[in-house]
């Protein structure tokens, strides 16, 4: 793993980090249609704590673990807000109950359902954030390309998540350099020394040159892809894709079973009513 703590490079010894990228991908996209799919909490605890046993396993920075999830928590709570102003009733048409608990004013009333919807909601996003964030602490951007390109995408278009994944570090460590860069010149950046509104200001100073500049770096990358010949044919070899051993065929298992379960609980929810399960 590189110093950022993010990006692995090369595979590591870890049960997990020894699959193959096809199995890999397969495990993350099976989990996250069975997330995207329900709003079922028992299935997202379920979810949840398989994911994050997973990231145990691995043994990963905690400090630049519990950064990334603060945000991915923080932008939840922001989007919850703007669904209860949007539509104070929307845990009610879930369940297809409405229990008022207190009430703001005339329209923004908080039934008890609306809460649970929320609560299971932050869960649904816990679910995701775990099972997005032990793929990549276990994947390489070339298993990656590798892996969606053996279920079938195009590896033209496959090689553009491992461009991605693998330019990740270099756009952090950007963004680091220039945070240092206008600290040094005297804007500081310190919520402890700073308001808000100027962390933000000195923030999007940042951001801006780094989308442009990010930009300028893709058009390189595709012409060097072009010099090389890449696209040429129709099909192409993955050197990190060995034939599967024990490990991958039981995680393939795992994979299987748990596709079968979304499909059969998707037709389930098709017909089942309410929408959301309520145990209150």
């Amino acid at each position: 793993m590189n110093s950022n703590g993010l990006v692995r490079f090369s595979p590591g010894e870890l049960p997990l980090q020894r699959l193959c990228g096809q199995v890999k991908v397969l495990l993350f996209i099976v989990f996250t249609v069975l997330i995207i799919a329900t709003f079922d909490f028992r299935i997202l605890l379920a979810v949840t704590v398989i994911s994050a046993a997973a990231l145990v396993s691995l043994k990963p920075n905690w400090k630049l673990v519990g950064a990334l999830m603060a945000v991915a928590l923080g932008l939840n709570c922001v989007n919850l807000v703007l669904f209860y102003l949007f539509n104070p009733q929307i845990g009610s048409e879930f369940v297809g109950t409405s229990t008022e608990l207190f009430r703001f004013s005339a329209r923004l009333v908080m039934p008890a359902e609306t809460l649970w919807y929320f609560f299971v909601r932050t869960v649904k996003v816990l679910a995701m954030f775990l099972v997005s964030l032990w793929l990549i602490f276990v994947v390489t951007p070339t298993q990656l390309a590798a892996g969606f390109n053996r279920i079938g995408m195009p590896y033209k278009v496959a090689m553009i998540f491992s461009i991605a994944l693998r330019y990740l570090p270099n756009i952090m460590q950007d963004y680091r350099n220039s945070s240092a860069s206008i600290q040094a010149r005297g804007l500081e950046l310190d919520l402890k020394k700073t308001t808000l509104g100027a962390k933000l200001k000195g923030i999007i100073s940042i951001v801006g040159p780094l989308v442009l500049n990010t930009f300028d770096n893709v058009g390189t990358i595709a012409d060097a892809l072009d010099l090389r010949g890449f696209g040429k044919y129709k099909t192409r070899t993955w050197y990190v894709e060995p034939p599967y051993g024990k490990m991958d065929k039981a995680a393939f298992a795992v994979a299987a079973a748990t596709a079968l379960f979304t499909v059969c609980y998707i037709m389930y929810r098709l017909v089942a009513q309410p929408m959301m399960w309520y145990p209150f």
